[in-house]
């Protein structure tokens, strides 16, 4: 008796990909992707990689029923800061992902949004230089990109880590869902806000942080008000992340005033 299905909790993910708006390792330029009410006075950019994309549900139910224009900039992978970064796929530097964040810059320069919301995985950063491998060096690395955005951001603290696959572990234990529960120091784990926290400090940026909201208790279970909470180890389900879009809202709304 949950949301998703269990049976479709993995698949339970945003549009964008299938609308072709996840960009993928070789692609360098932003697809033109527009989502909410078209003549919304109000545009809101969602930019980086594919934890800035589980939050797409949630922004556009926010956008609808507050007549905002949304536009995405996001690719797998892809962290949006000032550094060289390793892909694990590819097994080399990242350059397709150094020439993205400057086309998206320019692109987001161009179009002056009311806000831009940033939010990247904290384990898809892989510095090449030995001197961007700390949390402090990271947080600086993104600050310096958001101090080259126009207008308004807000940098969204990563999701907790589930450290399982959260659908085959219900599957396991449809009997008793708390043996999948999340232990503190593993949603915690990989620095969890710091980099964000750091990023807004030095930029002027707002924070969102909505880790309670995602982990209200420890151990932290992975269905919330009988919603399955993660589709994978890291991402949210789409089901999961729309339900938290009031929470989102109040917080941008305490951070900026957007008609």
């Amino acid at each position: 008796d949950v949301r998703p299905a269990l049976a479709a909790a993995r698949y339970d993910e945003e549009r964008l990909r299938a609308d072709g708006c996840l960009a993928f390792e070789g692609v360098t330029r932003p697809p033109q992707c527009r989502y909410g009410v078209s003549n919304g006075a109000v545009t809101v950019a969602l930019v980086g990689d594919s934890h800035a994309a589980q939050w797409f549900p949630a922004v556009e139910r926010i956008a609808r029923v507050r007549g905002w224009q949304v536009r995405t900039f996001v690719k797998v992978a892809c962290p949006f800061a000032d550094m060289r970064v390793a892909n694990l796929a590819l097994k080399r530097e990242y350059r397709e992902c150094a020439t993205w964040n400057l086309a998206v810059i320019s692109e987001l320069r161009a179009l002056q949004p009311d806000l831009v919301l940033i939010s990247m995985s904290r384990f898809a950063i892989h510095p090449v230089l030995d001197r961007d491998a700390t949390v402090g060096a990271q947080g600086a690395a993104l600050a310096r990109f958001i101090d080259r955005l126009p207008g308004r951001v807000a940098v969204v603290v990563d999701t907790p880590e589930a450290g399982r696959d959260v659908p085959t572990c219900l599957a396991r234990n449809t009997g008793d869902v708390r043996a999948c529960a999340i232990p503190r120091s593993v949603a915690m784990s990989g620095d969890l806000g710091d980099r964000e926290r750091i990023a807004a400090r030095l930029s002027g940026a707002g924070l969102i942080d909505l880790t309670t909201r995602i982990c209200p208790l420890y151990p932290a279970p992975v269905v919330v008000d009988g919603r399955i909470v993660f589709r994978d180890t890291r991402h949210l389900t789409a089901t999961f992340a729309r339900w938290l879009a009031p929470d989102l809202d109040a917080v941008i709304r305490r951070l900026v005033e957007l008609t």
